[in-house]
């Protein structure tokens, strides 16, 4: 993998750089994601897509039938990928991102691991 360039957002930019021998990621929206990471100390990668948490949106539920308060409703976690790295533990929320992209960053990183 040479010298590629993925964008999954342009506003506020998320891009990848991938190198020979790291990946580069640029987060305006999220700076402590911001760095050059070694696949050498890569550990997992995943897209988790979003979804309905329902022990939290059950209890919210709940706390809405004896307070009528107005807060009971479902709670949706959102797109995300994670990358374990030796060094840090990325969650990039990917809000407004181009999915079909994050799958093909996801492939790229999963080649590889070690």
């Amino acid at each position: 993998m040479k010298n590629e360039s993925i964008t999954l957002r342009k506003q506020p930019i998320l891009k990848f750089l991938f190198n020979e021998n790291n990946f580069e990621i640029v987060n305006n929206a999220d700076k402590n994601d911001n760095g050059i990471y070694s696949y050498e100390l890569l550990d997992s990668v995943e897209l988790k897509k979003e979804r309905t948490n329902w022990l939290i949106s059950f209890l919210s539920m709940v706390v809405e039938v004896f307070t009528s308060s107005g807060l009971g409703d479902f709670y949706k976690e959102k797109n995300k990928l994670e990358i374990r790295h030796k060094k840090k533990h990325l969650r990039i929320i990917l809000s407004e991102s181009d999915l079909t992209q994050a799958e093909l960053i996801t492939r790229k990183l999963k080649i590889e691991l070690k």
